[in-house]
């Protein structure tokens, strides 16, 4: 075998490698960066009526910047710069769509965004202004808001607030509260410490149960999903950072979704297109939908994917390079006497 042909053996060797290297879910679908942004580690994801995709930050200080969007209208393939969205908001850590409007939270208190305008109104101060996460849901029925008092606090309660920013109760919970994510259909707040547990929530009766729990930390990225009935669990910080599992809140079985990120501090199953958004700490990805739902509900019969195809690939390439460096290589057998 000659040096060029193995040169070429070995850089397609390393193109392929890297294809492979990149976020896949467990039936080799793979994530498309679609957005990044530099500056402070971005944190939280949500999405408005028209599936714009938000989040906000972690930028632990009084500055910050505004919250970040993601219109999928305007993706054709190269990643986008994420765009600013209303005024800089310190440490938004915290983020929520409801109501018609945006809702981050930030070192002053809980900011109010007009969608699509942008325009910020600090709605109501010195409410999830915690250091550790400050997660925020809304109750589509009545507009209810409500504030997790972030993990590492040992503050184990959810604060609740009408849809005009006045306090009506406190909930307990089992553990403090840095990630969480609504149900509308059973009205349960499913949310997580920074930690691996996940429990349930539900305000109306004042209940609090386990649910499951993930196989690494949860870090801002807990999601649940309407379409599937599963919560799906991005990991970061630790054992097993960067990966993807299901959760069925019924039973608790998990399962893997997928793997390859670098940690994770964001997760969202976008309501109106089913894609499945993941954010890294300033890179946004996403698997469309029938992706999605090829590794929840796998088919035998299915086409190979992209991933699939270049591991095969890369397996005949590879056998090709050792039968033509066998044929090219002297004949060292002893003569025969």
């Amino acid at each position: 075998m000659t040096k060029i042909t193995l040169g070429l053996t070995f850089a397609m060797f390393l193109a392929l490698s890297e294809a492979l290297a990149a976020p896949t879910a467990v039936n080799g679908a793979a994530f498309v960066l679609v957005a990044t942004k530099s500056g402070p580690s971005l944190f939280e994801l949500t999405s408005d009526a028209a599936g714009r995709i938000y989040a906000g930050n972690n930028s632990n200080d009084s500055v910050g910047i505004p919250v970040q969007l993601f219109d999928p209208a305007l993706f054709t393939g190269t990643p986008l710069t994420l765009q600013d969205f209303g005024p800089s908001l310190g440490d938004a850590d915290g983020i929520a769509f409801g109501n018609g409007v945006i809702y981050a939270a930030s070192s002053a208190g809980v900011e109010r965004l007009t969608v699509p305008g942008g325009v910020g109104t600090l709605f109501m101060p010195g409410v999830a202004s915690n250091g550790t996460g400050s997660p925020i849901v809304v109750r589509p029925a009545d507009g209810h808001i409500f504030v997790g008092l972030g993990g590492l606090t040992g503050i184990n309660r959810i604060d609740e607030y009408d849809a005009t920013g006045a306090f009506v109760a406190s909930h307990v919970t089992g553990t403090d509260v840095e990630t969480m994510t609504f149900d509308p259909g059973s009205g349960l707040i499913y949310y997580a410490p920074f930690g691996s547990q996940i429990r349930a929530l539900n305000p109306a009766a004042n209940v609090d149960a386990a649910v499951g729990s993930s196989s690494g930390t949860i870090d801002g990225a807990l999601t649940f999903d309407p379409r599937s009935g599963l919560l799906f669990v991005g990991t970061a910080n630790g054992v097993n950072s960067g990966i993807v599992e299901t959760i069925d809140p019924a039973t608790g079985a998990r399962k893997l979704f997928a793997s390859g990120f670098n940690g994770s501090l964001g997760i969202l199953r976008e309501s109106v297109s089913g894609d499945l958004y993941f954010l890294e700490t300033n890179q946004l990805y996403r698997l469309p939908s029938a992706a999605v739902n090829g590794v929840l509900t796998p088919q035998s019969t299915a086409v190979p994917t992209l991933s699939q195809m270049a591991l095969v690939l890369l397996a005949l390439l590879m056998l090709a390079a050792l039968r033509l460096f066998a044929s090219a290589s002297p004949d060292r057998r002893p003569p025969r006497g």
